[in-house]
């Protein structure tokens, strides 16, 4: 993003995320500028409700930055960006609001997995010609999905 004005802020902006109140989240990103000593944000509250703001100062390489707040209302927003009075191109990348205090690497979400080995699933299914194998696993059951995922593309020779 290029900011080149100093009115108004310019970011990335998540709106209305449903959490639960006074628990301890985590907001994180990697961000660098063209310009060493631009001025970036990490915002969270409400609209209608008080924000807080984190100023950080970049550099010109990727520097991972984070941001620990406790939830104050039923829905939060957040915000990467450049604050009101700054100006400048800045990159932001891997954001992340995770529950707790730490900032963790990027993993894929349990949500991504899953449809991931459902799309997998389908694909050896229809290979196998839905030939006698129980698909009835709970979705959050990766390792055993993965099991009978990897003898079923074992009985069929190793291909799909």
């Amino acid at each position: 993003m290029n900011k080149t004005g100093t009115g108004g802020d310019l970011g990335i902006r998540q709106s209305n995320i449903p959490l639960p109140i006074g628990c301890e989240y985590t907001l994180s990103c990697y961000a660098r500028a063209s310009i060493a000593g631009t001025i970036a944000k990490l915002q969270v509250g409400e609209t209608g409700y008080a924000w807080v703001t984190k100023e950080v100062t970049l550099t010109t390489e990727w520097v991972k930055y984070s941001y620990t707040f406790k939830t104050l209302y039923p829905t939060t927003s957040f915000i990467f960006g450049l604050a009101t009075s700054r100006t400048g191109p800045a990159e932001f990348c891997g954001m992340k609001l995770e529950a707790g205090n730490k900032a963790t690497d990027w993993s894929l979400s349990p949500w991504d997995v899953t449809s991931r080995l459902t799309k997998l699933e389908a694909a050896v299914k229809l290979e196998a010609g839905n030939k006698a194998t129980d698909w009835s696993l709970s979705p959050w059951d990766v390792t055993s999905r993965l099991t009978k995922l990897e003898a079923a593309v074992i009985a069929l020779g190793g291909t799909i």
